[in-house]
């Protein structure tokens, strides 16, 4: 282990020594789930597990992405964590879904339209096979997974015209009404990059939220268009239980100068 991965994984203990209360909703993001993969959006199944453990153990409310827009108007937002995985890889069915079901736990796969049943390479070049159609029917037909847009082609949303980000986000939203019968309502961006555009683009299209990949914790005034999600990869137990607490803000702050 890294010198400078000890010292922060020595900061979240003393951050959670006093206990770690949650009065907001924390956005967990996950990618790829599994196995013999060492890069920085992949979660083995074991640490994906140890973390759906915690989070039942610990008593959280887990909701869909799409409910969150609702409880940040009401304000109903405390001890309540929302599992996210973007891109929807295979993976997602054979490693993650049966974790999900051990655990009743609810989440949200945004999912690259124009991909199913084909394969994404991503920004380092590893190539990883996409949810069939089947998959994503059984999925969505258990009560446990939603799935939402994650674009059609996946493409950086501020470089494209008005009508190539129109037909991006009517076919992602025409797909995922095919497939599950629900009309989708939030949105992550591609690498969480956007802008006023994109943002008034999905708008148009009647979504309500949007994720972004900046940590964070949703409270009734997060701006629903740039809303938080958590990162989490190999976290002890400590750095877990801070990125599903209020403490989250002081320990991402003082990670940048440790």
């Amino acid at each position: 282990m890294h010198i400078r991965q000890m010292l922060r994984r020595i900061l979240a203990r003393i951050l959670t020594l006093a206990g770690a209360p949650l009065t907001g909703t924390s956005v967990l993001m996950y990618h790829s789930i599994a196995n013999g993969e060492s890069d920085f959006i992949t979660d083995t199944p074991a640490d994906f597990e140890r973390h759906m453990h915690f989070i039942k153990q610990r008593g959280l409310r887990t909701v869909f992405a799409s409910e969150i827009p609702a409880l940040i108007k009401t304000g109903d937002l405390a001890n309540t964590v929302c599992v996210t995985l973007d891109d929807g890889y295979r993976n997602n069915y054979a490693n993650a879904f049966p974790i999900l079901k051990k655990y009743g736990i609810k989440a949200t796969i945004f999912l690259i339209t124009d991909l199913l049943g084909k394969s994404f390479t991503d920004s380092r070049g590893t190539t990883r096979a996409i949810l069939t159609e089947a998959e994503v029917r059984e999925m969505a037909a258990s009560g446990l997974v939603e799935f939402m847009p994650h674009t059609h082609t996946h493409p950086d949303m501020r470089t494209l015209d008005d009508a190539a980000l129109d037909a991006e986000l009517a076919s992602s939203k025409e797909t995922i009404v095919r497939l599950t019968g629900k009309d989708p309502r939030v949105f992550a961006y591609p690498k969480g990059k956007y802008d006023s555009g994109v943002v008034e683009a999905l708008q148009k299209h009647g979504f309500e939220a949007a994720f972004t990949v900046v940590p964070g914790i949703v409270r009734k005034g997060s701006g629903p268009f740039r809303l938080p999600r958590n990162p989490l990869g190999d976290v002890s137990d400590a750095e877990l239980a801070l990125k599903l607490s209020d403490r989250l803000d002081a320990y991402v702050a003082l990670k940048k100068i440790v």
